[in-house]
């Protein structure tokens, strides 16, 4: 039973579907806590994202992780996600305002001009190769889509929560960041992680986040969720390099999972 489990999470994983879930979790608690805006719109949008992210990340898996690189627009579209979810996409897409989803095709604009190996035969400097831009660039893309969009289809911009959110994706890039270290130094890509020695970055994000707890404190709408947030960031920071590279994917991941979830209590 424990293998057919752990089997199955390795699937999840493996697959982009968990990853693509994380994504979903903090629109479907917004949503939810919005009885009025959880219509057609809002279900579609979610079903959307999902699409998106997992496609996005399948194709990031082509073109950064894997050894061999597609050579050419048709060697990728061959390599890329079936045509199926592409499809779905379109058709959900197609249920939302113009505004979105002129705004999701900026956004994937974004994550093509991030990793796309056919960039640089182009003369162009993916994305990915501005060592300290990585964490921005991600938290940015991934804030808008996830929260961003939510809020302004609610007509309801909760700056506090927006600025929050954005600091937790923020921390667990840079822990992306800090994973691939030696794969960054090997292809000259100089980012916090590989910038300073273990102890001096991990010294700098529990600075950080402590001033996120601190930063956190508004009277009367403060609640103790930010610090079970804080501790919950401090925990994956000290312990990220002793796990496996899955667990490492569920954790890290997870704070994003764990941060709309305790929304549900503030």
């Amino acid at each position: 039973m424990l293998s057919r489990i752990l089997r199955t999470a390795k699937l999840l994983v493996d697959r982009q579907y968990y990853i693509a879930f994380v994504a979903c979790s903090l629109p479907a608690v917004l949503f939810y806590q919005s009885p009025a805006t959880l219509s057609y719109t809002a279900l579609a949008y979610m079903g959307a994202l999902f699409l998106a992210t997992y496609t996005a990340y399948q194709w990031h898996h082509i073109f950064y992780h894997q050894a061999s690189k597609p050579a050419s627009l048709y060697a990728f579209i061959k390599q890329a996600s079936p045509i199926g979810p592409l499809l779905l996409l379109m058709l959900l897409s197609s249920c939302l305002p113009m505004y979105v989803v002129g705004f999701g095709l900026i956004l994937a604009l974004v994550s093509l001009l991030y990793s796309y190996p056919l960039l640089e035969n182009w003369g162009i400097k993916p994305l990915n190769r501005y060592g300290q831009l990585k964490p921005f660039v991600l938290s940015g893309v991934w804030v808008l889509a996830s929260a961003y969009l939510p809020m302004r289809m609610m007509a309801n911009m909760d700056l506090v929560l927006l600025f929050r959110y954005s600091f937790m994706v923020w921390i667990s890039c840079c822990l992306f960041d800090a994973r691939d270290a030696a794969k960054d130094t090997t292809n000259q890509v100089c980012t916090l992680a590989n910038s300073y020695s273990p102890r001096i970055f991990h010294a700098l994000l529990y600075l950080l986040v402590l001033v996120y707890m601190v930063l956190s404190y508004a009277p009367p709408s403060w609640s103790g969720v930010e610090i079970i947030r804080g501790i919950a960031a401090m925990v994956c920071i000290r312990y990220y390099a002793s796990c496996s590279a899955y667990v490492f994917e569920v954790a890290i991941n997870g704070l994003l999972l764990f941060f709309a979830m305790t929304q549900l209590f503030v």
